[in-house]
Formats: C-alpha cells, sequence, structure tokens
C-alpha cells in the first residue's frame, strides 16, 4: 500500500517491474476516489496482487504478455468494468475466476511490425 492514495493522475511502471504489491496504487477509501486514469504496464511485468489499482478512474489497460497471475479486486471499484487488452490468449482464462471482480481481459491483434526498405 506504498502509494495509496497518491494524487497521480498518469501511470507508467518500467520493463523493471516484476511484481505490482497488493493494494500498491490503490485510490482511496471509496470507490472512483482515485485519480489514475491512465496506467501503462510493460513487459517483464509477471504477477499483479490483491487491490493493486483498486478504487481509481481506469476504464482500459493494455496488459504486457508475460502477465502471468492477477489477484481478485486488482481494478475493483473504478467505476465501470475495465477493460484489460492483451494480445496473449491465455490470459482470457482469468475471466473465468469469479475472484476477479470490474475486469474483464478482452484479446486484441498485436500490432503490426512496420519494415522499412533499404536501397
Amino acid at each position: 500500500a506504498a502509494f495509496t492514495g497518491c494524487k497521480i493522475d498518469s501511470l507508467e511502471l518500467p520493463a523493471s517491474v516484476k511484481t505490482v504489491g497488493r493494494m500498491a496504487f490503490s485510490g482511496g477509501s471509496t470507490p472512483q476516489s482515485g485519480p489514475l486514469k491512465k496506467l501503462i504496464l510493460h513487459e517483464g511485468l509477471e504477477v499483479i496482487e490483491k487491490g493493486a489499482f483498486q478504487k481509481n478512474n481506469l476504464t482500459e489497460v493494455e496488459m504486457p504478455s508475460s502477465l502471468k497471475e492477477i489477484g481478485d479486486t486488482a481494478f475493483f471499484g473504478n467505476g465501470q468494468v475495465v477493460q484489460l487488452k492483451t494480445t496473449n490468449k491465455a490470459h482470457l482464462d482469468f475471466n473465468n475466476e469469479k475472484s476477479l471482480k470490474n475486469q474483464e481481459f478482452v484479446l486484441v491483434e498485436e500490432p503490426a511490425t512496420e519494415y522499412v526498405a533499404e536501397d
């Protein structure tokens, strides 16, 4: 709960972060009370613990394919279902866990790689 209640509206976690701890960036005491609206996570993140980003104002987050575990209520209390966009089809299995409140994994296509022809 190191940053619980901080007044930040945008957060980018570096690629070196492997785990986001329990209630680390929880918004506050009531749903939608935290100002966090934008969250950027990078490849390498493996675990998001219980309540890590709860009670903020997130609506969608792109999840790294490296994610292996997500705690219940990780995104609870953000006002609506938080769409967790992923390219890892295995993440859809998280949607079957009844403990995941207010969050849903959605499969998206990987971005197209752009090639530049050299002369």
